[in-house]
């Protein structure tokens, strides 16, 4: 399915326990969704999938979790240009585009 909003398209992709979205603004990737299930029978299986998700983005070295509020947990990747938040609840994940200090 191929969704439009001006200049922003996602593409996205839904099976029957997993789904993906891209998220491109022209001709740039800004940002890509994850609902994957691997891991959510147990807090390790959780903080694993996490950490193989961030892996796949940069360095582990590069990123360092900034806040959380209760509902997500924010990590940031200056030197790779990403960022990640993890919805804890619905255990989804989203990488944006980063550019901040």
């Amino acid at each position: 399915m191929v969704e439009t909003r001006s200049e922003e398209h996602s593409f996205r992709v839904d099976g029957p326990q997993y789904s993906a979205a891209i998220y491109a603004d022209g001709d740039r990737i800004k940002s890509v969704w994850y609902d994957d299930p691997a891991g959510r029978g147990s807090a390790r299986g959780r903080a694993r999938k996490i950490e193989l998700y961030l892996s796949r983005y940069g360095q582990l070295s590069n990123w360092e979790q900034r806040m959380e509020n209760g509902w997500m947990r924010y990590w940031f990747n200056p030197v790779d240009g990403a960022a990640m938040v993890y919805g804890i609840h619905m255990d989804v994940i989203r990488f944006n585009e980063y550019r901040g200090v």
